[in-house]
């Protein structure tokens, strides 16, 4: 159970996994992608900037907690629904609990690039 600031809904979008590209790399097609809400989570806010080819590029890499059973796997999207912007999640979903035990919770790393 998450404290009560963890109270952002999301929408968890999962895109259909095609066959591999010629590097073994799944291909996933977002043109039509599977829908979830996800209440009682928390997005983090940090960001970063990053000049690219002459021109300003804005990455945001931040963290997302939810709700233990969430349904969150490393190839989704994460929206913010209030915000509406939309983050890859950028590495492995984790479990966390905290040593006593009450807060549990999965969170993950998430990443937006615009530019």
């Amino acid at each position: 159970m998450l404290p009560d600031l963890f109270n952002l809904r999301v929408e968890r979008l999962r895109g259909e996994v095609d066959p591999e590209d010629s590097h073994g790399n799944p291909v996933i097609d977002w043109s039509v992608p599977l829908r979830k809400i996800i209440d009682g989570c928390w997005i983090g806010r940090p960001s970063g900037l990053e000049i690219s080819e002459g021109r300003q590029t804005v990455i945001t890499d931040t963290w997302w907690w939810g709700p233990e059973d969430a349904d969150v796997l490393e190839t989704d999207r994460i929206r913010d629904v209030e915000l509406d912007v939309t983050y890859e999640v950028s590495g492995p979903v984790f479990f966390e609990r905290d040593p006593t035990g009450l807060l549990q919770h999965k969170t993950c790393q998430l990443r937006e690039v615009r530019g």
